[in-house]
């Protein structure tokens, strides 16, 4: 069985690089029924709860961000995690048909624990079953990754991104993005690092980087926020 930290190991990549690609959370909270401050946190620090880890991790697998790591399943343990991400059968229906008391033994099996009750052989008759209704719901996933035919999000997502998530939301999904790396290069990088990232984040009059600074420190607080702008220091 894989376990959560595993898997988040090799996904909190795929879900930065999905933002970077997109800008477009919108999916995201779709198909974990979470709010934008806590995608926000996976970005930066936290790691999601077993429940919404499985779904992401299906999620950008069928956007088609590769998961090498899934062949550690079998492929009912695949075809299950699918359907239960995309809401084809929720989480009551899969319990029943593993036959187990609790959501985190449902999860187990998702993670790659076999079924004492479930196997390949029941495998085909699933997929009569749900396969017309998950190929329609996979049919009208945007194709964003990388190698894909259409590089942009498809239309109705691309209006989650524009008119449904404000500045406030877009300001701190880029800021969980940006934490962690701003903290590496600190922690980890190179002198020739830090100075290619003032370079090339430069202005003529004012590096990009102390500015962004100066705006971050404003919106601690209004009395901050007052200061800079009797100062009138911080633009680039």
């Amino acid at each position: 069985m894989i376990s959560s930290e595993d898997i988040w190991r090799v996904l909190r990549p795929r879900l930065r690089r999905f933002i970077a690609d997109t800008g477009d959370i919108g999916l995201i909270k779709q198909y974990t029924d979470c709010e934008s401050a806590t995608i926000g946190g996976w970005l930066a620090e936290t790691m999601p709860l077993a429940d919404k880890l499985i779904r992401v991790w299906h999620l950008l697998d069928a956007l088609g961000y590769e998961s090498p790591e899934m062949g550690a399943l079998d492929a009912l343990q695949r075809y299950l995690g699918r359907i239960y991400t995309f809401g084809v059968i929720d989480m009551e229906r899969l319990r029943e048909l593993l036959i187990v008391a609790n959501q985190q033994d449902a999860i187990f099996f998702l993670r790659g624990r076999p079924s004492l009750r479930l196997g390949l052989k029941d495998l085909p008759e699933l997929k009569q079953k749900h396969d017309a209704r998950l190929n329609e719901i996979i049919a009208g996933l945007p194709k964003i990754a990388e190698g894909q035919p259409d590089s942009q999000p498809a239309a109705e997502h691309a209006v989650v991104v524009h008119e449904g998530m404000d500045k406030v939301l877009l300001l701190a999904t880029l800021i969980g993005a940006a934490l962690p790396l701003a903290r590496d290069l600190v922690e980890s990088g190179t002198p020739a690092q830090r100075s290619a990232l003032r370079k090339v984040t430069g202005s003529p009059t004012l590096p990009t980087i102390f500015a962004l600074s100066n705006y971050m420190g404003a919106l601690c607080g209004e009395s901050a926020r007052d200061q800079l702008l009797r100062g009138g220091s911080g633009k680039a």
